[in-house]
């Protein structure tokens, strides 16, 4: 009767994978933009809404398009293009039936009709979060301004 070998003291546990994987077009969404997402979801950023882009086969920051928390929501429709697609998120303030101030994270999913097809492909592939570290209480899919 022989007893295992002991692990070696060396070896490391499994670690996941450096990046989250959307689910069903294979985009991939890398560490730093999951962590962006993270500490905007725990208020340590400056943006009231946050633009993500599809960049080769991975989700990247669209920085030029973050809307400070100083703006109204209007200017996140401002940043909004009837041709390229997007995906937010927004950090939206409400008030309760009660009067308590409360808020939400939103996540976006902006594909215009008028986007090319294979963009239309790409973002409608995953419109919604897929892991812990992504995740919203709402996702919404808006094609068009006039929804707003």
């Amino acid at each position: 009767h022989t007893q295992p070998a002991d692990p070696s003291p060396l070896s490391e546990p499994p670690r996941p994978p450096p990046y989250i994987t959307m689910a069903m077009t294979g985009i991939t969404v890398p560490d730093e933009v999951a962590a962006k997402f993270t500490d905007f979801k725990l208020k340590r950023t400056d943006y009231m809404a946050m633009f993500f882009k599809i960049e080769g086969d991975e989700v990247v920051e669209d920085e030029s398009l973050h809307v400070p928390k100083s703006a109204d929501y209007d200017a996140i429709l401002e940043k909004l293009d009837e041709s390229t697609p997007r995906y937010l998120v927004v950090d939206f303030n409400y008030e309760t039936t009660d009067g308590r101030p409360a808020d939400k994270i939103i996540f976006i999913a902006w594909i215009p009709d008028t986007c090319k097809i294979k963009d239309k492909m790409k973002y409608s592939g995953e419109t919604t979060p897929r892991s812990s570290e992504a995740t919203t209480q709402y996702s919404i899919h808006f094609r068009q301004c006039s929804h707003y």
